[in-house]
């Protein structure tokens, strides 16, 4: 989960490089609409992020971070 959050969570360490494993589009009123996708890092857990540009399943993405929150682009 990021940010991290009490519970039985931990820590992981990450190369930064994944796979989409699903996505959707969001739109709220009033803004413009924006990706959130659900990434499977190569060490083999996931976490949901936005994908620059809009993820596609398959597509093979890298972290990059923006105002210190992970958003990821196309590797």
């Amino acid at each position: 989960m990021f940010p991290p959050r009490f519970g039985p969570y931990e820590w992981r360490v990450s190369e930064g490089l994944g796979t989409v494993y699903a996505t959707t589009t969001v739109r709220r009123r009033g803004e413009d609409p924006h990706d959130i996708s659900l990434i499977e890092l190569d060490e083999g857990y996931r976490m949901m992020s936005r994908v620059e540009g809009g993820g596609e399943i398959g597509a093979r993405v890298r972290v990059e971070f923006e105002d210190g929150l992970p958003i990821f682009a196309p590797a």
